[in-house]
């Protein structure tokens, strides 16, 4: 991530929340919404590219870090396959592990993940669907919501309600008074899915 934009003075390298030259001055900064940051996508030694004009691929199973994908089960491991499918179960499997699994409000992505991760990878969506669908889902969560900390289990306490209420009234009201919408341009992450497939 570039942050030069957010943090257009720098921050302090072990205490990003201070100027990068003080050990006691907040550093100057916007938020995602005011100044979104550049994403860069990197480590991408496992990668294949692939031309339209030859039609689907076939490729032996690439296993990564994720070693859940039922297709490299069994004789599926030892054959030649689409793995199109198979970067549709990663990502959706991400989505699970990361955000479901760790945060209780993250349940508007649970059927659209449980589509990506189906045992059968002739059934998964396409990335189109899967844009189109993400895409509807986020058009159909309210402001608040979509402007809502993630919550971890077990933090529903007096104190943490208080913590988001201080912050709202801080941080997204004022946000959403000046018409900065709740998250950055959605549309950014239907752009990268298309380019990389």
């Amino acid at each position: 991530m570039d942050p030069s934009g957010m943090y257009p003075l720098g921050f302090h390298p072990t205490e990003t929340v201070l100027a990068h030259d003080s050990g006691t001055r907040l550093a100057k900064h916007y938020t995602r919404r005011e100044c979104p940051p550049k994403y860069y996508l990197i480590d991408l030694g496992l990668s294949r590219r692939y031309n339209p004009d030859n039609g689907i691929p076939a490729e032996m199973p690439i296993e990564g870090e994720d070693h859940t994908v039922p297709e490299f089960k069994g004789e599926g491991a030892t054959r030649p396959a689409n793995l199109y499918p198979t970067d549709l179960y990663y990502l959706g499997n991400f989505v699970k592990e990361r955000f479901m699994m760790k945060f209780t409000n993250f349940e508007f992505m649970a059927d659209l993940a449980k589509y990506m991760t189906q045992g059968d990878p002739f059934k998964r969506p396409t990335i189109d669907e899967v844009v189109n669908c993400f895409d509807g889902i986020i058009r159909s969560l309210s402001s608040v919501k979509l402007r809502s900390p993630l919550i971890e289990p077990g933090t529903h306490g007096f104190w943490e309600a208080f913590d988001y209420g201080i912050h709202f009234l801080f941080h997204e009201l004022p946000d959403s008074m000046r018409g900065l919408p709740a998250i950055p341009d959605p549309g950014n992450f239907s752009s990268l899915c298309r380019i990389l497939y």
